[in-house]
Parts: structure tokens; sequence; C-alpha cells
């Protein structure tokens, strides 16, 4: 490889690819953040069980104990760390999945618990999609 394409590749590399990559992070954690603050909250269960993964849906729930009761507020930090301290996400062709697999998350979105509107998911992703226009 000649030492302008590897000139080229660097900084092809630093200016479009990290940008990208920091972006799509950024973007990922501002709608965990918003699904925290606007998951309807009784016990807090609801609101603990949004977890982020790369690559591959995490697919259980958050065990309901004293320790996550504890957590249960909103806390921003969590989905950042949980991006940073992942090694999978490594490239852009990385999926990020935000998930929450208890199985009354979709009569709260669908507005049943009255504390919060229907489609507050959908009100997160348009918040993400928003904040990268």
């Amino acid at each position: 490889m000649s030492d302008f394409k590897k000139q080229l590749d660097n900084a092809y590399q630093k200016k479009v690819i990290n940008v990208l990559k920091k972006e799509v992070r950024k973007t990922a954690i501002l709608i965990d953040q918003q699904l925290i603050l606007n998951t309807p909250v009784d016990t807090g269960r609801a609101r603990a069980n949004w977890q982020v993964s790369v690559n591959n849906p995490i697919l259980k729930e958050v065990p309901w104990n004293d320790k996550t009761k504890k957590g249960a507020g909103y806390t921003p930090p969590r989905a950042n760390n949980g991006l940073k301290a992942s090694t999978e996400y490594k490239d852009v062709q990385s999926t990020i999945y935000i998930t929450n697999n208890l199985p009354y998350i979709k009569r709260l979105n669908d507005g049943y618990s009255g504390q919060a509107p229907s489609g507050f998911v959908e009100g997160a992703i348009q918040v993400g999609k928003n904040a990268i226009k």
C-alpha cells in the first residue's frame, strides 16, 4: 500500500468513521435516556429493564431484586456506560439494540398507565432522529 493510500485511509478513519461512530453512539444514548425518563413508573421495574447491547439483542428481563430496585430511577449514564464498555461496538456496521423484555411494556407504550402518553417509545426514537438532523 502506498504512503498516500495509507494517509488517505487514516484521514478517512479519523474524519469520517470515528465521527460517525461517535454520533451513532450519542444518538443511541439519547434514545435510551428518553426511554428511561418517559417510562411510566409504579414500582420502577419497567424503567429498570431498558437494556443496551451491540449486535445481539438481550432477550431476558433484568432480575427484580433489592439491587435493581435501588437503581430503578432515572440513570442517564447507564446507557453511556453500556456502550463504552461494549467491546463489540467496533465499527459502523454494528447494530445497537435497546430492549425491554417485560411482557407489559407494549401495554405501557399503548398508554395503559396514564402516567405517560401512548407512544413514548416512538417519541424517544423521534427525539433521536431529530438530534441527527
